[in-house]
């Protein structure tokens, strides 16, 4: 009664078995056999397709959802087999399974080799799901007419991204971080450029820039020719490598900014072999500014940048040092002026100022020459006392300490320019200090105050509280100050000068 159902379901295991289908739909099928062909025995009648869907709704109030669309799929197949000798019913979601057959011959030899080598490492599931993967890549190479592996590009890259369908995103970056494994393969075999396993990223290729696809008036500022520091793109990413591996983590960024600074990198690598531009400094910052279009993060790949640039002038980097998101206001100086400006700042830093001391002087400075360029003046011989007190009264500083500050700063700046005979010796004198009297209303204690001390006083009881008040009544009492105070508190027993103990009347 049943020997043609179960021929049929031979049929659909073979087909299943011949297409590569993962061991969990094997298995899912077989089950959905057996308990169809306890049910017909139970009925005590042959196979239908009738019979096969009412107990498939007798099952399906107890059936997960993905289980009940796996048995209506096991179902339909064999009724195919059974009426028909043939499935013509595949789903699109098990395509993927069936195109290897339909492979170029360039392609299985490429896969072929490809899976032998994974299976040194991998066990049968992780080979299965590779070659399912893989084999839907080359399938759309293939229909995509590419016929060698030195053709795959970025371009085909962001197609095959942007064309490729999935149930869930879930599923889509599964199966393209399985693809990554396999073109990283060809990459370690010099078939396809460095880059392209990275393309495949859904970050990278939504800021991806393609240079030739940029309106003209966009796509001069990206070129730069005769740069002594350019570099090949691949020797940038092998230096990246070492910078990130190593020396990130031996100056103990954390692992947030180790990883923000390896994709930047990465990402940096792909846009310029996507474009077949060297690595520059010029070129990779404009790269990061133009990421401002597409992230709030285009700070962190400009840092990133800056770094790189670091490692490579030194060898090293230096995590302390901030970088500025502004153009440095010293290289908008005229000519006349700028080479003296930096001499001056360099010959501070000799001196070992500190670090804001020596930034003190490069403001005072720039400021002076700011104002010394809006007056019209084109060399240091034009400088008049005039010009150099009007500056001065237009300093924007509101107390008499802080614009001295800055005049002695600049005044600083006007003796090394006599020295180098650029202005005479007495203009100096023009830039005079500012001062002003001034009166400190002096806080006391009033009699309320007092009061509330020895009110205090009288109810203390815990140690603290006795502590306190001896520090009070001290300072009360006998006028100490309160850095002596403090000093006595800690157990310093260094005695105090004659004329700080002065006995007030109690």
């Amino acid at each position: 009664m049943y020997r043609n159902y179960e021929k049929a379901v031979s049929r659909v295991m073979d087909y299943l078995a011949s297409n590569n289908y993962t061991s969990s739909i094997v298995y899912t099928h077989l089950r959905c056999y057996r308990l169809l062909k306890e049910y017909l025995e139970s009925k005590e009648m042959p196979y239908s397709r009738e019979l096969a869907l009412q107990w498939l709704d007798s099952v399906a109030p107890g059936t997960c959802n993905s289980t009940f669309k796996n048995y209506r799929l096991a179902l339909s197949r064999v009724n195919d087999t059974f009426n028909h000798h043939e499935i013509s019913n595949t789903k699109s979601a098990y395509e993927a399974v069936q195109n290897y057959k339909h492979l170029n011959q360039w392609c299985k030899e490429l896969l072929d080799e490809f899976l032998v080598a994974l299976s040194k490492s991998h066990g049968s599931a992780s080979i299965q799901e590779h070659r399912i993967s893989a084999s839907r890549f080359l399938d759309y190479l293939s229909r995509c007419g590419v016929k060698s592996t030195t053709e795959i590009n970025h371009s085909i890259m962001r197609d095959y991204y942007r064309n490729d369908l999935h149930k869930t995103q879930k599923v889509k970056d599964h199966y393209n971080s399985l693809i990554r494994h396999f073109l990283m393969y060809l990459a370690d075999r010099n078939m396809v450029r460095g880059s392209i396993p990275l393309t495949l990223d859904k970050f990278i290729l939504q800021r991806l820039v393609l240079i030739h696809e940029l309106p003209p008036s966009g796509r001069e500022a990206f070129y730069v020719t005769g740069q002594p520091d350019c570099m090949n793109a691949s020797e940038f990413h092998s230096k990246t490598l070492m910078l990130g591996n190593t020396y990130l983590e031996r100056h103990r960024y954390s692992a947030t900014m180790r990883k923000a600074f390896r994709k930047t990198w990465n990402e940096l690598f792909v846009f310029l072999e996507a474009n077949g531009l060297d690595y520059c400094q010029e070129t990779a910052l404009y790269w990061a500014q133009y990421m401002r279009y597409y992230t709030v993060q285009w700070k962190t790949f400009r840092r990133a940048v800056k770094i790189f640039e670091q490692f490579l002038n030194t060898g090293d980097i230096q995590p302390e040092i901030v970088y500025t998101y502004q153009r440095d206001k010293a290289e908008n100086l005229p000519e006349w002026c700028r080479d003296e400006f930096k001499s001056f700042i360099q010959c501070k830093c000799r001196e070992g100022l500190a670090a804001s001391t020596v930034q003190m002087y490069r403001s005072s400075c720039l400021r002076f020459l700011g104002y010394l360029g809006q007056v019209g003046i084109t060399a240091w011989d034009m400088i008049t006392p005039e010009m150099i007190k009007d500056f001065h009264l237009s300093d924007p500083h509101t107390t008499p300490e802080a614009r001295n500050a800055y005049a002695a700063k600049c005044r600083g700046f006007l003796e090394y320019l006599a020295v180098k005979g650029h202005i005479p010796s007495t203009l100096k004198l023009a830039l005079s200090n500012e001062s002003a009297a001034r009166l400190d209303i002096i806080r006391t204690l009033d009699e309320h105050d007092i009061s509330a001390i020895y009110e205090f006083k009288a109810y203390a009881k815990t140690g603290l509280q006795l502590r306190n008040t001896a520090m009070i009544m001290i300072g009360l009492r006998m006028g100490i100050r309160a850095s002596e105070n403090c000093r006595m508190s800690h157990g310093n027993r260094k005695p105090f000068p004659s004329n700080r103990l002065r006995r007030i009347s109690f």
